[in-house]
């Protein structure tokens, strides 16, 4: 029995539909800004991934959170062409993830309550602070009737969902299942926090700030996003005769166990998720979590020499599109579909490469027939969790 994505959706900064995502991978077209007093007084202006297009127009929305409402748009494109509804009786379950939850909406309302009157503060600031209320709120959304949970594992939390649902379809456990991720990370709290520990990018170049595989700069691009698949049995999505975009082959996840604030630097459990997920097989190339901040990149870098030999090529998409945190591992598996659709390998934008020569990395777009891509993705306090996804 295989587990088959029959829907997926999109949304990240210049890209409001897989179509667009799709387009911007494949021309190298890059989105990042630079955001004006979003830092401190030594690094005032950062390079990020904002989301500036209309989202969920419809005032049933207003009250939401920003993360609901990207979730909820990306499922809403996920759901096309599928007819879930003429399917009574069927188990639907909703498992996204999040790394901040609705930190943006609490941090803008704390400020506000404190310049003005208690009595402005607004009763959905409960629901900002309940991360649970991203699952809910997708579930209230498609009608789904049966679990609703959101998985709150940092930046493999989307990664961990998609293994989940995998896990309870092959268990038959659920019917169709929701999957996902999403983060809205504008916000100085987080900046602040990741500038303390010199983990952002500081550059005010956009081709320059937060480049994969590269010791040339200082650490990552914060991005905002939503990622959403839906996941049925093959079985059920042949009965149904609805698309099936590609399947969800393999997955594994391990946890470094060293502390919060650490990860293991010796790749050994990135490498052991690379050999579960794979095995003896070659992917057509690894959709790698490399972000630009060097202990997770190096990591990236022992785990793949461990594995491969040099013949399998390897390339990030944070370049373009920065990192999106509890939605990452979500859009790195919607660009491998792409990859698998449209047959080819996106380029790493911006590397110089530096420290990182001998890896096969893709530094321009590869036309190339892909049948299989492992997806790789870290979260803070080390976990790690894999994929294999073919075509």
């Amino acid at each position: 029995m295989k587990v088959a994505v029959t829907g997926m959706g999109v949304q990240l900064p210049g890209a409001d539909s897989v179509s667009r995502f799709a387009e911007m991978l494949a021309q190298n077209i890059c989105p990042l800004q630079v955001v004006r007093n979003i830092g401190t007084q030594k690094h005032r202006d950062l390079v990020m991934g904002v989301i500036d297009h209309e989202i969920l127009s419809d005032p049933f929305f207003k009250r939401y959170s920003r993360i609901n409402k990207l979730a909820i748009a990306a499922v809403k494109e996920a759901f096309k062409g599928i007819h879930i509804e003429n399917h009574p009786g069927k188990r639907i379950s909703v498992i996204f993830g999040t790394s901040v939850g609705g930190l943006t909406e609490i941090e803008e309302l704390v400020a506000s309550a404190a310049q003005q009157n208690l009595r402005r503060y607004p009763v959905t600031g409960v629901t900002h602070g309940n991360i649970g209320s991203l699952a809910m709120g997708i579930g209230s959304y498609i009608k789904a009737n049966h679990l609703q949970l959101t998985l709150g594992n940092t930046c493999t939390a989307s990664t961990d969902a998609i293994l989940l649902g995998k896990q309870l379809l092959e268990s038959y456990s659920t019917d169709i299942c929701v999957v996902g991720g999403a983060d809205s990370l504008i916000n100085r709290t987080l900046v602040y926090g990741f500038l303390k520990q010199r983990g952002l990018a500081v550059e005010e170049d956009v081709r320059q700030a937060g480049m994969p595989f590269s010791t040339s700069t200082q650490g990552f691009v914060v991005s905002e996003g939503a990622g959403a698949l839906v996941l049925e049995r093959e079985e059920d999505a042949v009965r149904r005769g609805v698309d099936i975009y590609a399947f969800i082959e393999k997955g594994f996840s391990n946890h470094d166990n060293i502390s919060v604030f650490q990860s293991d630097q010796t790749g050994e459990n990135m490498t052991q998720v690379l050999r579960e997920i794979c095995g003896s097989r070659l992917p057509s190339y690894v959709n790698s979590q490399a972000l630009g901040l060097e202990e997770n990149d190096r990591v990236e870098a022992a785990a793949y020499r461990n594995c491969f030999d040099g013949s399998v090529p390897i390339t990030s998409i944070k370049g373009l599109f920065g990192h999106t945190f509890g939605a990452s591992g979500v859009t790195q598996a919607i660009a491998s579909m792409i990859s698998i659709r449209e047959g080819f390998i996106p380029a790493t934008y911006g590397t110089d490469k530096k420290s990182f020569e001998s890896l096969p990395i893709v530094t321009e777009k590869k036309e190339k027939p892909v049948s299989s891509v492992a997806v790789t993705t870290h979260g803070f306090g080390g976990s790690n969790t894999g994929l294999l996804i073919t075509g």
